[in-house]
């Protein structure tokens, strides 16, 4: 799907872009619907971690599609200080956004689970409020909180690109040859690939071990001073996508490295 949406975005014009992806996102959440109702789950933990973590990545994508596409448009023709007064109220309505959701939105933050059997198990009632703009509860493939969650990591990217629109870094067109080359700092070279990379650095955030802003913000910060034996160059993005659709090969390599690592540990 992620391939999919990157190539859908070289075609000309918002519109058209807009129109691509929705098409690409409403086709792989109705196969994951229809794999759903097929296939079913083997118990709660496995139908629990679909509607927490697998479903939400998908949603999600749809959500930050409409918004971005939403911003772009609103964006006024005017002065900068217009414009940047325009993202900075949008920003004020995306931090809304969590404030209303305070006690749902730590929960998602800090991973916790002690109520997942309410929130990611159809059938199920909780006592999240109702998201206004929700869409009409499908009781074979919808809980309580996918939804929420979906939202969630959508506003979080969102809000990443609003604040990356208000503090623009220089590009490298800005920067001056020689100067640019006195400031690059030296990457560091990793022992694994850009798929395994990514696992690590997102499970380092699920366990709060680093704590940035977002997901998103962590690569932004990582991929820039990384490199492995077959990419000496990173997206963030590629880092990102990598992370949410893990082989079961890339998740043994990162657990046999773990483990290698936790030994050494209890050495030191």
């Amino acid at each position: 799907m992620t391939a999919e949406l990157n190539a859908s975005t070289k075609e000309q014009g918002r519109l058209q872009i807009l129109a691509g992806s929705l098409s690409i996102l409403r086709r792989y959440l109705r196969l994951l619907k229809e794999s759903v109702i097929a296939n079913g789950f083997q118990d709660e933990g496995s139908e629990i971690i679909f509607f927490k973590e697998i479903k939400p990545r998908f949603y999600s994508q749809m959500i930050y599609t409409l918004s971005a596409y939403t911003l772009e448009v609103n964006k006024p023709v005017g002065t900068i200080e217009q414009q940047r007064h325009y993202l900075e109220t949008e920003l004020q309505q995306v931090q809304r956004f969590f404030n209303q959701y305070p006690y749902h939105y730590q929960y998602y933050r800090t991973g916790a689970s002690d109520l997942d059997h309410l929130y990611f198990l159809r059938g199920k009632t909780s006592d999240v409020p109702v998201v206004t703009d929700m869409p009409e509860i499908d009781g074979e493939f919808s809980t309580s909180c996918d939804y929420l969650f979906a939202k969630f990591k959508a506003y979080e990217i969102l809000r990443d690109d609003i604040l990356q629109s208000l503090n623009p870094a220089k590009t490298e067109e800005n920067v001056i040859p020689d100067v640019k080359k006195k400031k690059e700092r030296p990457k560091t070279l990793f022992g694994i690939s850009v798929d395994q990379l990514g696992l690590m650095a997102r499970s380092a955030d699920d366990a709060r071990l680093v704590l940035g802003r977002s997901f998103s913000s962590i690569c932004e910060d990582l991929a820039p001073f990384c490199s492995t034996s077959e990419k000496e160059s990173i997206s963030p993005g590629s880092l990102r996508s990598n992370a949410y659709v893990g082989e079961l090969s890339d998740k043994q390599v990162v657990i046999r490295y773990l483990e290698k690592m936790i030994g050494f540990i209890k050495e030191y």
